[in-house]
This record gives C-alpha cells, sequence and structure tokens, in this order.
C-alpha cells in the first residue's frame, strides 16, 4: 500500500520535473531571430568564401507527371574579389562548348541567388519573386522539441496551414496556405532542415498555384554549416495551361580556394 507521504514525495518529484521541461523549452521568438542572424550573416559569409560545386537538375513536367524536358549541370563555383566565377563543367552528361561556358559564365545565376539568399528567393510567376524566409519564419509556430537530425541536435519548429484573411497580395497567400518544420542547431543556431509544402490552392488574378513544395538541407564544413541541396516543386495552370516544374541544387566538394 502506497501511503500518503509516498504520495505527497511522487507529486513533488512529478512537479519539479514538469517545471524543470518548461524551463528548458526554449522561446521560439529567441530560436528564429538566431537562425536569422547566424543565417544571413556568418554562414553566408562562410558560404562565400568557400569554392564548390553546384549540380544542377531541372525538370518540367506533363499533368501526369512524365518529364518532358530535363537539363542537368555541373558548375565549380569559386569566389573572387568581384564576386564569383561560375564555370559550367558538364551540361546533360557532355563536355560543354566554349560558347556554352561562356553564355553560363555571363549569366551569373548563383551569384545573383547569392546577393538574395539573405531572404532566399524564389521566382514567382504572379509577378514580385518571394521571399522564402519570410515564408519560412513568419508564421504561428509551435516548438516540437530536440531531435537528432544526421548527428546533429536541432530543435525541431513546426507549422500549420491557416485561414486567410481576404484580398491577400500572393505572398501572403502563400504563407497562410503552408504548413512546414524547421530545424534548427542547438549549439551554432544555423538552419539544418526545412521543408514547406502548400495545403490549398494560391490563386491570384489568372495565375492558380495547385502546389508548392520547398526543401532545404545544410551540413557541417569545418566549423560552420553550408547549404547542401535546395529543391523547389511547382505546379502552376495559367488560363488553360499548366506548368510542372521540379528542380534540385546540390552543392558538394566545398573547399577554401
Amino acid at each position: 500500500m502506497i501511503g500518503r507521504t509516498t504520495v505527497v514525495s511522487l507529486l513533488v518529484v512529478w512537479g519539479a520535473a514538469g517545471a524543470a521541461l518548461a524551463q528548458e523549452t526554449p522561446d521560439i521568438d529567441d530560436l528564429l531571430a538566431a537562425a536569422v542572424e547566424t543565417g544571413t550573416g556568418e554562414s553566408r559569409s562562410a558560404w562565400g568564401e568557400h569554392a564548390f560545386e553546384r549540380h544542377v537538375l531541372r525538370q518540367k513536367m506533363n499533368e501526369e507527371g512524365v518529364v518532358e524536358w530535363k537539363q542537368e549541370m555541373r558548375f565549380q563555383v569559386t569566389p573572387t574579389a568581384e564576386g564569383f566565377d561560375e564555370t559550367l563543367l558538364e551540361i546533360d552528361g557532355r563536355r560543354p562548348t566554349e560558347a556554352e561556358v561562356k553564355e553560363h559564365r555571363k549569366a551569373g545565376r548563383f551569384e545573383k541567388r547569392y546577393e538574395d539568399s539573405t531572404e532566399m528567393v524564389l521566382e514567382n510567376p504572379f509577378g514580385p519573386d518571394l521571399a522564402v524566409l519570410v515564408l519560412l519564419y513568419d508564421q504561428p509556430h509551435e516548438y516540437v522539441g530536440v531531435e537528432d537530425l544526421d548527428g546533429i541536435a536541432c530543435h525541431r519548429i513546426r507549422w500549420q496551414a491557416r485561414e486567410e484573411p481576404s484580398k491577400l497580395p500572393a505572398q501572403e497567400k502563400l504563407k497562410y496556405a503552408m504548413k512546414g518544420t524547421l530545424c534548427i542547431s542547438t549549439e551554432t543556431s544555423d538552419l539544418i532542415h526545412a521543408d514547406m509544402e502548400t495545403t490549398r490552392d494560391v490563386k491570384q488574378g489568372p495565375v492558380k498555384m495547385t502546389k508548392v513544395r520547398i526543401a532545404f538541407n545544410a551540413r557541417p564544413v569545418g566549423d560552420v554549416y553550408l547549404p547542401s541541396k535546395i529543391e523547389m516543386v511547382s505546379h502552376v495552370k495559367i488560363a488553360l495551361k499548366r506548368f510542372r516544374t521540379h528542380n534540385i541544387y546540390r552543392f558538394t566538394d566545398y573547399r577554401k580556394p
């Protein structure tokens, strides 16, 4: 038989454990602010100090999901005093021509994206490009807990889609229509993983987005975390035409030049 003293002792222990757990739950706003500061400051600067290979896979599909067009490219990206040198090494399984190398170097697509990386810009068929970080961070987040992600201790945060107010621009409509999750390093506050997707159609004028998914992963490079993979899926209907794209960008072989 359990005595009154034992019951009281157990209640005290459980109460202390609950209080300790509450104290350990971090403030979500502080976590997100630290992740933004790290991602747009130290980690972004470190990214610009490394040479690496950039692998691009771009696909266009029909309504059944069958790939109708595909392009694969591999670049050597090297930081320079003026920005970055982007050398095309391979395109669709073959060596590029001198004209193709010149064309892609002049386009400087990575450098343009790097300049926008403080917001993680996504091309938007509605009009102005979308700032992905706003979609990630400006949400009613819920703290899930600490999880191990490929050997990295992370705070996991998630959010659900919400009912949207009327007459919103595309950026705001997407924000309300998305659910997702973030994983932030407990040690450095780096964003290690993000995955978000729409839960309903987003319409503006003749354009309807029936699906948007954005995923991001980072990995340790020395004492910093740098992007390893970014994936973007977009299903769009404009009038009677449908467009489905699936783009994957991978970053490998990081080294200090």
